[in-house]
């Protein structure tokens, strides 16, 4: 493991894994010595582990935040006909958050890009992908079990404020998408990637691990082999 990647699991595990604000954590690391920023590359890992004191003031809690109790829910959906050049057509679902009132609609980008976001800002934490958004034949089945994956999606953070616009700002409110959409550098930009971007599917990997139990066999075949011949 080189430097770097033991300074990157390191602020993961102190920062991410603690329920720490990577964002503000960010901040701070470049208010804190401008000329080194948020490049990992210019801090030592003495000066990662050592504490610093730092005046600050408590944040605003988001209503989400505050509520102890509540629940996002996806209740129903209506199916909207495709332009003639996509064909098909796509599904609009109605979110609700009780017990807050709030009820807005959705559409399958929207859930894609507030799941953009969200690895963006939790790098390092595995986000499911979101199933694939086009409804070719209008299989209400199909809407059904999309409808049933995304609820039990495990998207929600009480702490961000974009989480709290994507529920209850109307889509005609530019304010949803025009929350922050920011990158955080180099900081924990290798472990997001590897976790949320796997470069390998499940079955491939797979396909792997079997080949490498049989070389393994075929090795021990070989070592067994030449024992046999060596103790003839």
């Amino acid at each position: 493991m080189s430097n770097i990647e033991k300074k990157q699991n390191y602020l993961y595990e102190q920062i991410v894994q603690e329920g720490y604000d990577a964002e503000q954590f960010m901040h701070f690391m470049a208010t804190l010595n401008t000329q080194k920023g948020t490049n990992v590359e210019n801090w030592t890992m003495m000066e990662l582990i050592n504490k610093y004191d730092y005046d600050c003031i408590q944040s605003n809690l988001t209503t989400l935040g505050i509520k102890t109790n509540f629940r996002v829910k996806i209740e129903s959906y209506e199916i909207q006909q495709g332009s003639l050049f996509s064909g098909g057509g796509f599904a609009i679902y109605q979110i609700n958050t009780i017990p807050l009132d709030w009820s807005v609609k959705r559409n399958a980008n929207d859930f894609l890009w507030l799941r953009k976001i969200l690895v963006k800002m939790y790098p390092g934490v595995y986000i499911p992908p979101l199933p694939h958004k086009q409804i070719k034949n209008i299989d209400l089945k199909f809407v059904e079990r999309r409808k049933y994956i995304i609820n039990n999606n495990p998207l929600v953070s009480k702490q961000v404020q974009i989480y709290e616009n994507f529920c209850n700002q109307a889509n005609d409110d530019n304010k949803v998408k025009k929350s922050k959409d920011s990158s955080f550098g180099g900081l924990f930009r290798q472990n997001s990637k590897g976790i949320n971007n796997p470069s390998k599917t499940l079955d491939e990997l797979q396909i792997q691990r079997q080949h490498l139990q049989q070389v393994e066999f075929n090795h021990n075949d070989l070592n067994i082999e030449l024992i046999k011949k060596r103790t003839e």
